[in-house]
């Protein structure tokens, strides 16, 4: 069975009133969300725009719905640069079998969709995670040689003590493990391989073999065919644990741990690129999350108020945090 097939209900297009359609012929970047990634993906958008204003860009978006608020923002954004905005409104029922968590919901799973809505359209595509920023040109990326691959992605290296367990239960022998929160992508060749269909009947067959959900089986589908790229592409910073700055020369800084710059208790201190592209983003006057919605983000909030001597307000919400992980049981 086609789990993709008629999966698209609607799309809309949202141009530059000086910009045409041309997919072939600029730089094709898609996104998978839901509505609670709008405006993170709206950043991202931003800090694309401001390091390409010479360049020719479309955004393809795979959603199950923005809020009309959101939308008036990308409009907005297609007001104030010469770019073209394509959503794609999905049908979630293939989706809602397959496993997800706190940290990844379905949406996680639209990045699927892209091999078939966009062939024919362009040859190759980037995609990208909506919590990631970009710092400098991705021409370089855009014009690299896939060498017959089918994709290029970066190494994940954000659970490193972890990878000979992950790779041995998804019998990874090669030794190496992308994260695919950044994807350059030949769409003819994810199409014809029938990657989205094939990762999609295995998770579904087998959801408690791939902890990592779409990451695993991606790997494991693609483990010979991918071309690995240099980490300034796809910076993986973990919040959590490191305090540290980074290189000049990154191009994508992925916020690729549950700590999000968008948290009003993120208080770490490369919070500060999201904050100045949001700055100038059509979203600048739109609150961060200031209210954890899990357990999960009550333990973190518990911490941060811990490490920043609010003591009273921690044990609070360490109390809150153990009251609702007790509930879940």
């Amino acid at each position: 069975m086609a789990i993709l097939k008629n999966i698209i209900l609607k799309t809309e297009l949202i141009l530059h009133k000086n910009t045409f359609y041309t997919p072939i012929k600029a730089m094709n970047i898609t996104f998978g969300i839901d509505a609670n990634f709008s405006r993170p993906m709206g950043v991202t958008m931003t800090s694309i725009l401001l390091n390409h204003p010479n360049e020719t860009i479309i955004f393809h978006v795979f959603t199950d719905g923005i809020d009309i608020e959101d939308k008036q923002r990308l409009q907005e954004l297609v007001n104030k640069f010469p770019v073209a905005i394509k959503l794609y409104y999905i049908d979630i029922s293939a989706f809602t079998k397959l496993h997800s968590t706190l940290q990844w919901s379905i949406a996680t799973y639209y990045r699927f969709i892209m091999g078939q809505a966009l062939y024919g359209e362009v040859e190759t595509i980037l995609y990208l995670d909506a919590d990631i920023v970009c710092l400098g040109s991705l021409k370089e990326l855009f014009s690299m040689n896939l060498q017959g691959k089918t994709i290029a992605a970066a190494a994940d290296v954000i659970d490193p003590y972890n990878f000979p367990i992950r790779m041995k239960k998804i019998n990874i022998t090669s030794g190496r493990y992308f994260n695919a929160g950044v994807l350059y992508i030949d769409i003819r060749q994810w199409h014809d391989n029938d990657i989205s269909e094939r990762a999609l009947q295995e998770l579904m067959k087998h959801p408690e073999k791939y902890d990592y959900l779409d990451q695993d089986v991606l790997n494991v589908l693609l483990e010979n065919d991918v071309q690995f790229i240099d980490k300034t592409y796809n910076y993986l910073y973990n919040m959590e644990k490191e305090t540290g700055s980074i290189p000049s020369n990154v191009k994508l800084l992925h916020y690729a741990t549950r700590q999000k710059p968008w948290h009003l208790w993120c208080v770490h201190p490369l919070t500060k690129y999201f904050d100045q592209y949001a700055a100038q983003s059509p979203w600048k006057n739109v609150l961060s999350i200031s209210q954890p919605r899990n357990y999960k983000e009550m333990k973190m909030l518990a911490k941060m108020m811990w490490k920043n001597g609010c003591l009273k307000e921690s044990v609070y919400w360490y109390y809150c945090y153990c009251k609702e992980k007790l509930l879940m049981r």
